[in-house]
């Protein structure tokens, strides 16, 4: 159960730099992704931003233990 709740973490951080780095280094990937995690990045001081950021964490995280199991 610890083990599965680090796992977790991990894959939340990577999932959150992932997305800096994928803003930052918008001309090295395709123009939809990279203007997708701008807005998410730029808006993240925002309500939308901050609950679109949520909601794609929760369902990367359902998904993770839905396999696990």
């Amino acid at each position: 159960m610890v083990l599965r709740i680090i796992f977790i973490v991990i894959v939340n951080i990577m999932f959150l730099v992932g997305l800096i780095l994928i803003a930052k280094n918008s001309k090295y990937i395709t123009r939809g992704v990279s203007d997708i995690s701008r807005l998410l990045i730029n808006n993240y001081k925002s309500i939308i931003g901050t609950a679109l950021i949520i909601a794609i964490a929760i369902l990367i995280n359902f998904f993770i233990l839905t396999v696990l199991n």
